[in-house]
């Protein structure tokens, strides 16, 4: 008898811990932006577009110039004294593929957006715009290229 009372118990105790769940769980961390929370209205475009600008001359990477015969500088360095080391990895190679992915996320993302694509034409276009100037960076720097003009997910 004593054993059904405990079954009894564990069995009421059960009931209620499972009925006070009636919440559906909320999968998605609060501290990241996932694509079904973020593309909702025309701010979030225009937000997603703005970081586009920081690769512009001046800001993170200060410009081409640096890539030409005058930026080197007057004194012997590793270029004029024919002693440069090719690094394995290329910022020129990656961060204009990084451009081009988030370019193309946000222009998939106003594709599907059909409810707001009328205020977000703008930030589209601003978005093809950074994405022919990363291909501009990329063949002129290194002929042909892979055009990619689509997220592509691993």
């Amino acid at each position: 008898m004593k054993i059904n009372k405990i079954y009894l118990c564990t069995l009421l105790l059960s009931l209620a811990f499972i009925a006070g769940c009636n919440q559906d769980l909320d999968l998605v961390p609060p501290s990241t932006i996932s694509d079904g929370s973020f593309w909702k209205v025309p701010s979030d475009f225009e937000k997603a577009a703005n970081s586009f600008y920081f690769s512009l001359a001046g800001h993170s990477n200060g410009g081409l110039d640096q890539d030409s015969d005058i930026a080197v500088g007057a004194g012997p360095n590793d270029v004029s004294s024919g002693n440069i080391t090719i690094p394995q990895t290329s910022g020129t190679w990656n961060g204009n593929y990084s451009m081009i992915r988030a370019t193309n996320r946000l222009i998939e993302n106003y594709e599907t957006a059909v409810d707001i694509q009328e205020e977000s034409i703008r930030y589209a276009g601003e978005a093809r715009f950074f994405r022919a100037r990363a291909y501009f960076n990329l063949v002129s720097t290194f002929g042909d290229v892979t055009l990619v003009t689509r997220v592509l997910d691993l």
